[in-house]
């Protein structure tokens, strides 16, 4: 078990907090081992202390989307520093099950639940009783809250066997059922499948439903929900995941050649993404820049002439990189204020002309310029182009991370690169300044596994 669900638990029983993992008791430590969700059941009256302890120990509370809310719920993310792994906390104050939109359902033996919590040797966690959790898993089936057949079985199989008869008709009883309805109930277990046919009468004493107009406000909630999937492809303000309540962030990550800014900022949005809304922005005009400027070059033949029409498509296309910058950033600063988290593989800036991502044409373009019409339109694009960048480097991320490697491990991953051209950009990017941002200095020599363990730290922290 991770080290931040150890202390989870341990905190639990010293704060005196009543809880329970009140439903997937045959998996449950995967939940506390990052592999999937923890369903736990805290007591109402402990909800306070519960919030405060989370709190202490780190944990996010992001907001959940419209179409998911429910009173009874809440979503607590927690971080194991030593793995860098997140897990996910599903916090329930009452238990309740139904439509994944909505709910709707409430399993009434409340206080019996954590009366009747049992906790196994192997694992300092409290369960819900079987008998219990075997009849909350019927009512499940009986409302359609879950239809899986696999998961079904599965749960099933894993609570029969740790059922007898006795205690469960001594237990459903305490939940309010008759002698007669706990053995109906209990003769259910004898069966080759999971039926509910002829107990459904029996559960709905065991539930309530605690809404009103329930399929009106489900299928309103799924065309939400359907919209927002939609909108989000090509806008930055619509949103399907959990996000940051106190606004999100821009977080940039910038290295010379070689130290795998694509690979980490890709990582770490598929990381981020099983949980938050996250989104990657490329600002380079490497291999993942493309244009229809740079499609012509490429069909263009060389001869002299298609000169004048390489040099404009070449100009154009500088042009392009420098404005696509700024309206990246604009969306990626709309985003992160709504609560998104925009990850930027590469950052755009004005210190260094040239190269590393700096203005290029007045370096690099205007000196072949071989006539004075020719030099007239360059230094027009390189003045339209330094003006683009200097709109873009106003927009300055929250934190900064700068992928740091040796050139001669540069030129051993890239053996194609000019040594001389990689020695100036390692310079460049050690001197790169970012006044507004916080700049973190990651080794990238270190083997991978360390290296996004400790860029995972650093983006915890921030988000946090």
């Amino acid at each position: 078990m991770l080290t931040v669900s150890e202390t989870l638990l341990s905190e639990l029983e010293n704060a005196g907090i009543r809880y329970l993992h009140w439903k997937g008791n045959c998996h449950y430590v995967d939940g506390f081992n990052g592999l999937g969700d923890i369903d736990m059941l805290v007591h109402r009256d402990d909800s306070e202390k519960m919030r405060a302890l989370l709190h202490g120990l780190n944990f996010i509370n992001p907001y959940t989307q419209s179409y998911m809310q429910n009173d009874h719920i809440e979503d607590w993310l927690g971080f194991d520093k030593k793995h860098g792994v997140m897990i996910h906390l599903h916090l329930y104050y009452e238990i309740v099950f139904g439509s994944h939109f909505l709910n709707e359902y409430t399993f009434l033996p409340y206080e019996q639940c954590f009366e009747r919590a049992v906790c196994p040797e192997e694992n300092p966690c409290r369960l819900q009783n079987p008998a219990i959790e075997y009849a909350l898993l019927l009512c499940r089936v009986a409302v359609g809250s879950v239809t899986d057949s696999k998961k079904i079985e599965g749960n099933r199989q894993y609570l029969i066997h740790r059922i007898e008869e006795e205690p469960f008709l001594e237990i459903m009883q305490a939940c309010g059922l008759t002698e007669e309805d706990a053995r109906a109930l209990f003769e259910t277990t004898k069966d080759e499948a999971c039926s509910v046919d002829g107990v459904r009468g029996i559960l709905k004493k065991l539930y309530k439903k605690n809404t009103s107009f329930a399929g009106l406000k489900i299928k309103y909630r799924k065309a939400v929900y359907a919209i927002r999937k939609r909108r989000s492809f090509d806008s930055v303000g619509f949103f399907t995941k959990k996000r940051l309540r106190n606004g999100g962030c821009m977080i940039a990550f910038v290295g010379q050649d070689g130290a795998g800014k694509t690979k980490v900022t890709s990582d770490m949005a598929g990381w981020l993404r099983k949980k938050l809304e996250v989104r990657r922005f490329y600002l380079g005009s490497g291999e993942n820049y493309f244009s229809f400027q740079r499609d012509l070059l490429k069909l263009l033949p060389k001869s002299k002439a298609f000169k004048p029409l390489r040099g404009v498509l070449a100009l154009s296309d500088q042009l392009h990189i420098a404005k696509r910058c700024v309206r990246q950033l604009r969306r990626a600063q709309v985003y992160a204020v709504g609560g998104g988290i925009a990850l930027f593989d590469r950052y755009p800036q004005t210190q260094f002309a040239g190269i590393c991502d700096g203005p290029k044409i007045r370096e690099n373009l205007l000196p072949k310029a071989e006539s004075g019409l020719i030099k007239k339109i360059t230094l027009l694009y390189a003045k339209r182009e330094e003006k683009a960048l200097k709109k873009a480097v106003r927009i300055q991320p929250d934190l900064v991370i700068k992928l740091m490697l040796t050139t001669e491990e540069s030129l051993r991953r890239k053996p194609r690169e000019n040594k001389e051209n990689v020695q100036k950009k390692h310079e460049i990017v050690k001197q790169l300044e970012f006044p507004k941002s916080r700049v973190v200095v990651v080794d990238v020599m270190k083997d991978y596994g360390s290296e996004v363990v400790e860029i995972k730290n650093i983006l915890w922290k921030k988000l946090h």
